[in-house]
């Protein structure tokens, strides 16, 4: 079976700038007095964390295909490391995607605007820190088996990586915060949550170019699959 791959496809330019203004968004609501009860709706509640939305894993890594690397081999093949690289990625979407777009980063979000206690949060973030740690372990391990033209692929594999653990320690610092947390201690990781998302941005940006031009220069097919 011919292996193929599939990545994302790219951002529209409104939606990468809604993602990069989450920070701001989160530290401007810092600055707002509470609105009345009676005029308060749930859409209010939520309205600034609307661009956190945006950075959508929706349209998921997806590979399937033979391995034909050969037992012992030192390197992989050209198919295959591309395989492995989305395969890796693949397992950080998933562990990612409810925070940085779904409904467990829209929830801490809206309780940190409310003011409420976060301490679920900071457990639930600490356990996936652990699991994107152990996904990262996984791709170090493969590193002497990534073949010579790979290098700088693998490198903006690595660097994704890096950049969705800072998304998620940058969310995982808001979720410390002790109870009675003002607007003055939250601003300050607003900022840090914006600076981390526009990292992580960029970083999944080149990512997926370096995909698409090695599959490219490889003849490894791409199948977009939506999820």
């Amino acid at each position: 079976m011919d292996p193929s791959a599939a990545s994302y496809q790219g951002r529209s330019s409104a939606s990468v700038a809604m993602l990069q203004a989450v920070g701001a968004s989160l530290v401007f609501s810092c600055s707002l007095r509470p609105l009345p009860r009676k005029t308060r709706t749930k859409d209010s509640a939520l309205k600034t964390f609307t661009a956190f939305v945006v950075l959508s894993f929706s349209l998921l890594l997806s590979a399937c295909g033979g391995s034909d690397i050969a037992s012992g081999a030192s390197k992989m093949s050209s198919s295959d490391y591309l395989l492995h690289n989305i395969s890796v990625w693949n397992g950080v979407v998933q562990i990612v995607d409810p925070w940085v777009s779904g409904e467990r980063g829209q929830s801490l979000m809206a309780d940190a605007i409310a003011h409420k206690p976060l301490e679920q949060y900071k457990i639930a973030l600490a356990g996936q820190r652990k699991a994107l740690a152990a996904n990262t372990q996984a791709n170090t391990m493969m590193a002497s088996g990534v073949p010579d033209n790979a290098k700088e692929l693998d490198a903006k594999l690595v660097a994704t990586l890096k950049s969705a653990d800072a998304t998620m320690a940058a969310m995982e610092q808001i979720a410390a915060l002790p109870d009675g947390y003002t607007n003055e201690t939250l601003a300050p990781l607003g900022k840090q949550l914006q600076t981390t998302a526009n990292g992580l941005v960029a970083d999944i940006q080149a990512l997926n170019t370096a995909q698409r031009a090695y599959s490219k220069e490889h003849n490894v097919p791409f199948q977009e699959v939506q999820q």
